[in-house]
C-alpha cells in the first residue's frame, strides 16, 4: 500500500537542516520550475562552491515529491534520476538526495540493465524511485563493450530476433572474461526482462537500418566458433567491440522509453558537457531522456543542473585553444533557456553591456545599470548563484593576504643556479631559472620532465666532457643530495628561498612535536608542546603550484626535516637507514612474556570507561571566563578537581590492598571495576569476539601475517585477563597487591585524556549528554576502536622518539596519556566529531550506522600510512644514477595529493584518504598539490592557509584555489567563533558546545546575512591566510598586482567576448578604486529574487 507523503518524510523538516539562503534558493527553484506561469524546464543551481548545493536539490526533490502527489496522485510513480561523472559519488549523494530514506527506493546503475531492473522501479512499495548513472557507462555506449552483466543481457535479447545458435555468439560476447564455462553459465541462467524493452529492441535491431549490423555480426561470428584464453588478433577484437558497441547503443535507445523521469539532477554536469551539445553522438540519447514527456498525465521532466563552474569564467588571451568563456556560457545558456527569442535578445543585450564598458562617460550611467539588471532578469529565469563573498562591503571575505619575509636568497642557493644552468647550457636547454626558483635538487627529484631525461641521456652516452664537470664540481652539493647526509639524519640545506621559507614558517614554529592541531576551543590551558602552536593560531598549510615536482619535493623534504628533529630529540646518534629503523620495536604492544601478559597497562588507554566519561568530564571545569585565551583552568587545577572526584569514586569498590610489593595491575583494573559497579549492563568484554570487534579485525585477509595472528592471540590474552579480574570480584575473591604511590594520578589523567575514555564523551555528547548513552554498547565499541587507533599511532618509531625525546622516564604508556592531557584531547575530540557529524551528512541521524561512520572516519584518519616517494641518487664524481635512495622519501607530516606508493611498492594512500587526513585534526599538516585539487574538493576543516607556491595566470584560478578553504564553518570561522561567543554560554551547555555557539552566533548575524554569515564567513582574529613566497625583486610581485586587480574587474566581462582584452581596457582607463566602485554597481548579481520585499534568509519558507 502507498503510504501517504506526510508518513514518508516531512518537507519541514528537511527544509529546516538548511540554512537560510539554501531556503530561498529552494523556494525559487521550486517556483521556477513548478508554479510560474512562464515555468522553466531546466534550471541551473550555480552557487559558489562549498554552499551546499546538494543540499539545495534535496529540498527541492522534497517540495516536488510532495507537489507530484498533490496533483497527480499517490499512484504516479515518482523518478528522480541523478547523473554523475563518478559511481561512487553518484551512490553517496542518491542517499543523501533520498528525502524518503527508507521508503524511497534507491538504484544504481546502468541505462542498458533497464530490462532486468525496471521491475524494481514499478514494483517499488511507495512509487517514489531514485536513479543514478554515470555519462560514460549510461550514455557513451559505443566506446567500449561494458560489463559482462551487459554482454549477457545483449546475448539473451538477441538470440531470438536474430535466430542465434551454437556458441559463436556466445564466444562473441564473452568479451575479455577468461572463464568461458562461467560466461555460458550465466548466460544459461533465467533473468526476468522486461517485455516492453524486449519488443523495442527486437523491432530496432531487425530493421533495415541495422541489417549491416547484423551483416557483420554473422560474419565475425565464423571468427569466434571456437572459445579461446589467449588475447585474439587485433582486428578481431576491433571489430567485436564495435559490434558490441553499436549493440549497446541500440539497447539504451530502446531502453530510455521505459525511464519516466519526474527529475533529472546533473551534478558537477561541466565534466560531462558535451552531453549538452546538438552536435554529440552521446547528447542524443541523452537529450531523449531530458526532453521526456508523460502524454499520459500532461507533465514534462525537469531538469536540475548543480555546479558552481558551469562554464569557463574567465579566459585569457593565450588560452584560446582551450574552452572558451562565451562560446561556453552561450551554450549553457542555450540549453537552458530553449525560447529562441530571448536568447537572441540576451545576445543583444551582452553586446550592448560590452559597448558600455568600453566607453568610459556611459560605463556609471544610469543606462547601464537598466541593461544589467535587464541580463539579471532573463538570466534568474533559468539559473541562480549565491556567493559567499557577497557578505563583506570588500567582497574578500575572511581572505587576507599574509607578507612574508622569509624568501632570502643566499650564497648556496646562487651556487646551486649555476651548476644548473651550465648544466642546462650543455644540454642546451632554455632557461631554468622558473624550475630553480621552485624547487631545489631538482635532478634528484624530477621524473618525467626533459631536462631531467635529457640530462638522463647526455650522462648515459658521456655528452658531459670533464672539463664541463670539472666546472660545476664546487657547486654539486647544492645540486645534489649526499646519501650520506640523509644516513646519519644530517640537515638538509633546503638550497631553495621558498622551501626555507615553509619551513621557517611551519617546521620552526615547533609545530613537529605535536600529532594534532590543537582545539580552537580548550578547556584548560594547553601545555607544551602544544601550548606555543596554539598561541601562535597555527593553521594547516595547502600548497599549490604549476609544477608537478613541487609537491613532491615538498613533501619529502619537510617530512624528513620533521622525522629527523623528531629521532635526534632522543638520540643524536639515530640512523636513518633499513635496518635501524627495524630495530625500533613498538613500545604499546599486547605481548606475552613467560606466559604473563605484559601490555595490561595499555589496556587502560584503550579500555572506555563509562563511569570516569560521565563523572570526570574536563568541559565541566570550564566555566565563568571573560575570554578563551585568559585564566583557563590549567592543567594542575583540572587534575586537582579530577583527584577528588577519583577518590570518592575508589572508595566505592571497596577493593582492600594487600600489603608488599606494589601491583600495576591496579591502573587497568579501577576503570574496568568502576564500570562493573556503575554500570547497569553486562560489561561488553564478555563479548566472545571482543578482540576481533575491538582492534577491527572482526574478519582476517588472507595477507595476514603469522606475526598479526600472534597479536591477535595476545590481546585476546589480556582480555581474558580483564574478564578473569571481573568474575574474581564478583565472586568476592579479587585480592590485588600495594597501592601505586601516583595511582589517583594516573587514574585522573585517564579521566581526563585517556584516549577511549574521551572518544566515549566526544561520541556520546555529540547527540546528548544523556548519562544513559556512556553505557550503549555501540557507542561504547566505537570509542574502544577509537582508542585502539591512538595506539597505532603512538607506535610508530619517529613518534615514540619523539615522545621519549620530550620526557624519557618510563613507562612509555604514561607518557602518552601526559602527552594526551597536555594537548587538550578531549576539546580536540569534541571538535572533530562536532565537524564529521556534519561532513559525513548524519546532522539528522542517530543510529548505528551514523556512530559507526564517524568513527571509521576517525580511525581512518589516524591511520594514513607513510608512503615512499622515489628520488634518484647521482653520484656527485661521474654524475652517473646509483639507483633510488633506499631510506629517503617518506612523507607524513607533510604529503603531496594523489595516490601513493609504501616502501613495498603497493599503493597505501589514496588521493581520498590524503583528503580526509588532511581535513582531520592529524597529520598530514601540509598538502601539496598541482591543479588537481583545485577544483571540486574541500580542505577546510582544519587549514585556513593557501600557499600560491607559483602564481597562476588566471584571476578565477586564484579565486578557485582559496575556495577550497573559504569554506562552511572553516577552521578561521571555528576560532572566531569560540572566541567570541564560548564565554557566553559556558555554564549554558547541553551536549554539542560548537551547535550552541553557532546557533548563539546565529541568532545575532544569520537573518541579516541570510547565514552566510557566521557559517561561512566570520571576522575576527583569524581570517584566510594568503601566502605567495615572492622571491625579493621577482616577477612574481608585479604579477601578483596584477592579478588581484584582474580578479575586482572579470566579474564586470561575465559572458563577453575577448575578456583579457576588456579588462585590460578598464584597468588602463580607471584608477583601482574607480574599478572597485564599478564592479560595485555593474557585477551580474544572480541571488533569488525576493518575494514582497523581504530578505530572502528571513521569508517564510512553507
Amino acid at each position: 500500500m502507498v503510504q501517504n507523503t506526510s508518513d514518508l518524510f516531512s518537507v519541514e523538516s528537511v527544509l529546516a537542516g538548511l540554512k537560510r539562503f539554501q531556503r530561498s534558493t529552494v523556494e525559487y527553484v521550486f517556483k521556477r520550475l513548478y508554479l510560474d506561469s512562464d515555468l522553466a524546464l531546466r534550471f541551473l543551481i550555480a552557487d559558489e562552491v562549498g554552499l551546499g548545493k546538494t543540499l539545495v536539490a534535496r529540498g527541492v526533490i522534497a517540495k516536488a515529491i510532495k507537489h507530484l502527489r498533490e496533483t497527480l496522485g499517490e499512484k504516479h510513480r515518482i523518478d528522480i534520476v541523478y547523473i554523475c561523472s563518478n559511481g561512487s559519488i553518484a551512490r553517496q549523494n542518491v542517499s543523501k538526495l533520498n528525502v524518503a530514506k527508507g521508503n524511497g527506493f534507491e538504484l544504481t546503475s546502468r541505462i542498458t540493465l533497464l530490462p532486468i531492473e525496471l521491475s524494481s522501479l514499478n514494483d517499488s512499495p511507495n512509487k517514489i524511485n531514485f536513479v543514478s548513472f554515470t555519462p560514460g557507462t549510461s550514455f557513451d555506449q559505443k566506446s567500449n563493450i561494458g560489463m559482462m552483466k551487459e554482454r549477457v543481457l545483449l546475448y539473451k535479447m538477441i538470440q531470438t530476433p536474430w535466430h542465434l545458435k551454437g556458441m559463436s555468439a556466445l564466444n562473441l560476447f564473452q568479451g575479455n572474461v577468461r572463464d568461458a564455462g562461467y560466461f555460458r553459465e550465466q548466460a544459461c541462467q533465467n533473468w526476468d526482462i522486461n517485455t516492453d524493452i524486449a519488443t523495442r529492441f527486437s523491432q530496432m535491431v531487425c530493421s533495415k537500418e541495422n541489417a549491416k549490423l547484423r551483416d557483420d555480426f554473422e560474419k565475425l561470428c565464423s571468427q569466434f566458433q571456437r572459445s579461446r584464453k589467449t588475447v585474439r588478433p587485433s582486428d578481431q577484437r576491433a571489430e567485436r567491440n564495435r559490434i558490441i558497441g553499436n549493440l549497446r547503443a541500440i539497447l539504451a535507445e530502446a531502453c530510455i522509453e521505459s525511464l519516466e523521469p519526474d527529475i533529472i539532477i546533473l551534478d558537477e554536469f561541466q565534466r560531462f558537457k558535451n552531453l549538452l551539445r546538438e552536435d554529440d553522438e552521446c547528447s542524443k540519447l541523452a537529450r531523449r531522456l531530458f526532453d521526456y514527456a508523460d502524454t499520459k498525465s500532461n507533465t514534462c521532466a525537469r531538469v536540475m543542473l548543480l555546479s558552481a563552474t558551469p562554464y569557463k569564467m574567465y579566459t585569457l588571451s593565450d588560452e584560446s585553444n582551450a574552452e572558451d568563456h562565451y562560446a561556453d556560457f552561450m551554450q549553457t545558456y542555450r540549453f537552458l533557456e530553449r525560447d529562441k527569442n530571448r536568447q537572441k535578445e540576451f545576445e543583444e543585450l551582452l553586446i550592448e553591456f560590452r559597448n558600455i564598458l568600453f566607453s568610459p562617460k556611459q560605463a556609471v550611467s544610469a543606462q547601464a545599470k537598466e541593461v544589467k539588471n535587464r541580463i539579471e532578469t532573463l538570466l534568474r529565469k533559468v539559473m541562480v548563484r549565491t556567493e559567499r563573498l557577497a557578505a563583506t562591503n570588500d567582497r574578500n571575505g575572511m581572505l587576507k593576504e599574509v607578507s612574508s619575509s622569509s624568501q632570502i636568497i643566499n650564497s648556496h642557493q646562487i651556487r646551486s643556479y649555476v651548476a644548473l644552468d651550465k648544466i642546462a647550457a650543455e644540454l642546451k636547454m632554455p632557461n631554468i631559472v622558473e624550475y630553480w626558483k621552485s624547487s631545489p635538487y631538482l635532478l634528484n627529484f624530477m621524473d618525467d620532465y626533459k631536462f631531467k631525461q635529457s640530462f638522463n641521456e647526455a650522462v648515459k652516452e658521456q655528452k658531459f666532457c670533464k672539463k664541463a664537470i670539472n666546472e660545476i664540481t664546487d657547486c654539486l652539493s647544492s645540486v645534489l643530495l649526499s646519501e650520506n647526509d640523509l644516513h646519519s639524519y644530517n640537515l638538509i640545506d633546503p638550497c631553495n628561498a621558498r622551501l626555507s621559507g615553509i619551513l621557517k614558517e611551519v617546521v620552526d614554529t615547533g609545530v613537529w612535536k605535536t600529532l594534532w592541531i590543537p582545539p580552537s576551543l580548550p578547556y584548560y590551558q594547553p601545555e607544551e608542546p602544544f601550548r606555543s602552536v596554539w598561541n601562535s593560531n597555527f593553521t594547516k598549510r595547502l600548497v599549490f603550484s604549476t609544477w608537478k615536482v613541487v609537491p613532491k619535493v615538498i613533501a619529502i623534504m619537510l617530512s624528513y626535516e620533521v622525522e629527523r628533529r623528531m629521532n635526534a630529540l632522543f638520540s643524536k646518534d639515530a640512523r636513518n637507514t633499513a635496518d635501524a629503523r627495524k630495530k625500533r620495536g613498538q613500545l604499546l604492544k599486547f605481548a606475552i612474556s613467560e606466559g604473563r601478559e605484559t601490555g595490561m597497562p595499555i589496556l587502560s588507554i584503550i579500555y572506555p570507561c563509562s563511569t570516569f566519561a560521565y563523572y570526570c568530564d574536563p568541559l565541566q571545569y570550564y566555566s565563568g571566563l571573560n575570554t578563551i585565551d585568559e585564566k583557563l583552568p590549567s592543567v594542575s587545577d583540572v587534575i586537582k578537581h579530577t583527584k577528588t572526584q577519583i577518590e570518592k569514586l575508589c572508595s566505592e569498590l571497596n577493593l582492600p590492598e594487600t600489603p608488599g610489593v606494589v601491583d600495576e595491575s591496579w591502573y587497568w583494573a579501577v576503570p574496568i571495576l568502576l564500570d562493573e559497579i556503575n554500570s547497569k549492563k553486562d560489561s561488553q568484554l564478555f563479548d566472545p569476539r571482543i578482540s576481533d570487534k575491538w582492534s577491527c579485525r572482526d574478519e582476517i585477509d588472507e595477507d595476514t601475517t603469522q606475526d598479526e595472528e600472534d597479536k591477535d592471540t595476545s590481546f585476546e590474552q589480556h582480555i581474558k585477563r580483564a574478564r578473569d579480574l571481573i568474575n574474581r570480584y564478583r565472586n568476592g575473591n579479587l585480592k590485588l597487591g600495594k597501592k601505586p604511590d601516583d595511582l589517583i594520578d594516573v587514574l585522573s589523567l585517564l579521566a581526563i585524556a585517556g584516549p577511549a575514555t574521551c572518544a566515549l564523551r566526544a561520541l556520546s555528547r555529540c547527540y546528548s549528554r544523556d548519562p544513559e548513552l556512556m553505557n550503549n554498547q555501540i557507542i561504547w565499541l566505537n570509542a574502544a576502536q577509537v582508542g585502539y587507533a591512538f595506539i597505532g599511532m603512538f607506535n610508530s618509531p619517529d613518534i615514540t622518539a619523539m615522545i621519549r625525546g620530550l620526557d624519557g622516564t618510563e613507562p612509555y604508556w604514561f607518557r602518552v596519556i601526559e602527552y594526551c592531557t597536555k594537548g587538550c584531547l578531549q576539546s580536540m575530540l569534541d571538535e572533530y566529531v562536532h565537524i564529521l557529524r556534519e561532513s559525513l551528512g548524519l546532522i539528522d541521524k542517530l543510529d548505528e550506522e551514523s556512530i559507526q561512520a564517524i568513527t571509521t572516519a576517525m580511525r581512518e584518519s589516524m591511520s594514513l600510512r607513510t608512503a615512499s616517494l622515489s628520488v634518484d641518487s647521482i653520484d656527485n664524481t661521474t654524475l652517473q644514477k646509483k639507483g633510488r635512495f633506499e631510506s629517503f622519501g617518506r612523507v607524513h607530516f607533510a604529503v603531496r595529493f594523489g595516490d601513493e606508493k609504501g616502501d613495498d611498492g603497493n599503493v597505501v594512500t589514496r588521493s581520498d584518504q590524503v583528503r580526509n587526513s588532511f581535513n582531520s585534526p592529524f597529520w598530514p599538516f601540509v598538502l601539496a598539490t598541482t591543479s588537481i585539487g583545485q577544483e571540486g574538493l574541500d580542505f577546510h576543516q582544519y587549514c585556513h592557509a593557501v600557499v600560491h607556491w607559483n602564481l597562476p595566470s588566471n584571476p578565477v584560478d586564484l579565486e578557485q584555489r582559496e575556495g577550497r578553504i573559504h569554506r562552511y564553518k572553516n577552521h578561521a570561522v571555528r576560532k572566531n567563533i569560540a572566541k567570541k561567543y564560548a564565554p557566553l554560554i559556558r555554564n549554558e551547555f547541553k551536549g554539542d558546545l560548537w551547535e550552541e555557539m553557532f546557533l548563539c552566533a546565529s541568532k545575532e548575524y544569520g537573518e541579516k546575512f541570510d547565514d552566510i554569515v557566521p557559517y561561512w564567513v566570520l571576522q575576527g582574529d583569524s581570517y584566510i591566510e594568503r601566502h605567495i613566497p615572492a622571491l625579493p625583486l621577482s616577477r612574481e610581485i608585479d604579477k601578483s598586482i596584477l592579478l588581484k586587480r584582474s580578479l575586482v574587474a572579470y566579474r564586470m566581462v561575465f559572458g563577453q567576448t575577448r575578456q583579457q582584452d576588456l579588462v585590460e581596457y578598464l584597468m588602463s582607463n580607471f584608477k583601482e578604486k574607480e574599478i572597485e566602485a564599478m564592479s560595485e554597481q555593474l557585477k551580474i548579481d544572480l541571488t533569488p529574487e525576493k518575494d514582497n520585499g523581504c530578505f530572502s534568509g528571513s521569508c517564510n519558507t512553507r
